[in-house]
C-alpha cells in the first residue's frame, strides 16, 4: 500500500537513473494529478500549457503546482524537441513514443528490490492514495469526482473512511452553513 514516504523513496530510485526519469515523473503525475497512469502516458506537449501550470487530461484542465511544476518544466526543457511529455526512445526505429504502461509496471517491479515496503504497490494504489488524501482533507466528493474524471460517487465508496466522527463533522459544517450552530 502506498504512503507518502514510500512514494518519495521510489522517486529517489527512479530519478537517479536518466533512463527511468520519465517513469518517475509518470508515477509522480499519477499521484499529483490523481489520474490513471495510462492516460498520462499519452500526453503530448500540446496538452501542457506554455508555462506548465495546466495539464489537460481527457478534456479536464488540471492545475499543476509545486513540486510537480518544477519537474514538468525540467522535463519540457529536456524533451520538448519531440511531442511526448513522457517519452520512450524506441531504438528499433529511432523514434520517440509514449512510455508503454507495461514498462512503467516493470520499472515499478524492479524498484521492489530497492525500496523496502513496495511489495504489492501498484499504479491504481498510487492514484487511490491521492484520492484518499482528498477525502481525508474533507474535500467535497463531487469535486474529487470532477478532478479525477469519474462520474459515479460509488467509485469513492471503497476509499471513504467514514465513521461517527466524520458524520458529526459533516453535520456540524452543515449547521455552520445554515447559521444554526450554537
Amino acid at each position: 500500500m502506498w504512503t507518502q514516504d514510500l512514494l518519495e523513496r521510489v522517486l529517489d530510485v527512479t530519478f537517479t537513473q536518466f533512463k527511468k526519469r520519465s517513469v518517475g515523473l509518470a508515477l509522480f503525475m499519477t499521484y499529483s494529478l490523481a489520474q490513471k497512469t495510462p492516460h498520462l502516458l499519452k500526453l503530448t506537449w500540446d496538452d501542457v500549457s506554455e508555462d506548465c501550470t495546466t495539464v489537460t487530461v481527457n478534456g479536464l484542465d488540471l492545475p499543476v503546482s509545486e513540486p510537480l511544476l518544477s519537474m514538468l518544466r525540467d522535463q519540457k526543457e529536456l524533451w520538448d524537441f519531440q511531442r511526448y511529455v513522457l517519452p520512450y526512445h524506441r531504438t528499433s526505429d529511432n523514434a520517440y513514443r509514449p512510455i508503454p504502461v507495461f514498462m512503467v509496471r516493470r520499472h515499478l517491479r524492479d524498484c521492489v528490490e530497492l525500496v523496502e515496503g513496495l511489495d504489492g504497490a501498484d499504479l491504481l494504489g498510487l492514484r487511490n492514495l491521492a484520492i484518499t488524501e482528498m477525502l481525508d482533507a474533507q474535500i467535497d466528493p463531487l469535486y474529487i469526482l470532477y478532478v479525477t474524471g469519474r462520474k459515479d460517487v460509488r467509485f469513492l465508496q471503497p476509499l471513504m473512511n467514514f465513521d461517527r466522527e466524520n458524520a458529526k463533522t459533516t453535520f456540524d459544517k452543515r449547521l455552520v452553513y445554515l447559521n444554526l450552530d450554537t
